[in-house]
């Protein structure tokens, strides 16, 4: 963390909490928003469409808190070292961080693909239900790469104290999602899969965006 940043904070840690917090708090109720939208647009597609995507809620939450746990847990070694000006430790932890991620997210999508049908039959959907909740899900795994990089990604730049760069990023992509939802889901007519479409490529874009700025603006590369 540069020195501006931590005089900052040391000179009014109140208010520097709350300019670190208040992103990171905006950042997750725009990853839990996805589902929100995906559920708003599929609505008009009928009773069983609105029930795959609810199905797929607890699946969702359940992936997003394994990806907050890895990147929490980086950034925090990553706070450490940079306080102590360990930066090429940092920048290993950052690596470490994301190649983790990578190897977890892809643990998840096998473990995930393989058992769908058995988790929608123990939550309780019915046979109608059943192939809409998989179509949907099925895609988004093949976006948890991207997602779990994403985060990752984003978690660096948190760990040096900038959580703004983040949060404009989820702001951009959550607009993205909007507009993709309502292309996929009613303009070319994929219906239930347009969500789930939409929400991967906008993880994709993110990804990109992400990887980006560590290149151009973050202090570790």
């Amino acid at each position: 963390m540069d020195n501006h940043r931590v005089d900052k904070f040391i000179k009014n840690p109140r208010k520097a909490l709350f300019s670190l917090a208040w992103p990171i708090a905006l950042g997750m109720l725009i990853q839990a928003l996805y589902n929100v939208i995906d559920t708003i647009f599929v609505g008009r597609l009928g009773a069983e469409a609105v029930a795959a995507i609810t199905f797929s809620f607890p699946l969702f939450f359940f992936i997003i808190a394994i990806n907050s746990g890895i990147a929490t847990g980086m950034s925090s070694r990553i706070s450490r070292y940079m306080g102590q000006k360990k930066i090429k430790l940092a920048e290993n932890t950052a690596m470490h961080g994301i190649v983790l991620s990578i190897i977890i997210s892809i643990i998840l999508f096998i473990v995930g693909y393989l058992s769908l049908n058995s988790i929608f039959h123990i939550f309780g959907a019915d046979q109608a239900v059943i192939p809409l909740a998989q179509s949907y899900f099925r895609i988004i795994l093949y976006g948890i790469v991207f997602m779990f990089i994403t985060f990752t990604t984003f978690n660096v730049f948190i760990a040096q104290g900038d959580t703004k760069t983040p949060v404009w990023i989820q702001v951009f992509a959550l607009l993205l999602n909007i507009v993709l939802d309502y292309v996929f889901i009613y303009v070319l007519e994929y219906g239930v899969s347009g969500a789930a479409i939409a929400t991967t490529i906008t993880f994709a874009v993110s990804m990109v965006f992400g990887i980006i700025l560590i290149k151009t603006k973050s202090q570790l590369q």
